[in-house]
């Protein structure tokens, strides 16, 4: 997980979310145990860490695209998954069973990053990508970026960011407390 991913769990936070939270992809990589642990940060009611492989923060083992059959539809305030959808076959399914069951979802992956394997890594996704997602599974939501990567070819963010919820308040309140690194390009 990158430093700025906490940052955007830490905006989460403070936009008024996080009693509730299912976090996909909760194992962190090896050397990141202290960084990509997000449950001090929300410090829910209740925190359910789902990953594929056991490990520290994992409380159930799973693939992420099946857990709107362990849990109700909207059983959590806050459905998030930082740096994990790269590492997924089929990550668009990982997002609509985060839409089952929260009610918000926040999301970031990689755009300009090296390949790294946790165990695999598939996917890179664009802002577009996030917004063709995020905008049919509810009414009100963001994409943001982080500072570019500077290569032979241009700028391109290091990573992109998807925030959907059902509250436009919510979603404001989420964007204001964004640092500044991370730049919100358009909302919905």
């Amino acid at each position: 997980m990158m430093p700025l991913g906490v940052e955007f769990c830490k905006a989460l936070k403070a936009g008024g979310l996080g009693r509730t939270v299912i976090e996909i992809g909760a194992k962190p990589a090896a050397g990141q145990e202290e960084i990509a642990n997000l449950r001090p940060i929300f410090e829910a009611d209740r925190y359910v860490g789902v990953d594929m492989e056991a490990g520290l923060g994992v409380d159930i083992v799973s693939d992420g695209e099946m857990v709107y059959r362990l849990f109700e539809r909207d059983e959590f305030e806050l459905g998030i998954s930082l740096d994990t959808l790269e590492h997924c076959w089929r990550p668009i399914h990982v997002v609509y069973a985060l839409t089952k069951v929260a009610l918000h979802v926040a999301i970031r992956a990689p755009f300009a990053a090296p390949i790294h394997n946790h165990p695999e890594d598939f996917w890179r996704f664009t802002p577009a990508c996030f917004g063709k997602i995020l905008k049919p599974q509810r009414p009100h939501g963001f994409i943001a970026v982080d500072p570019p990567v500077v290569n032979c070819t241009g700028e391109w963010p290091h990573g992109v960011y998807g925030f959907a919820s059902h509250d436009s308040a919510l979603r404001t309140a989420v964007i204001q407390a964004l640092p500044p690194a991370i730049t919100v390009i358009g909302y919905w």
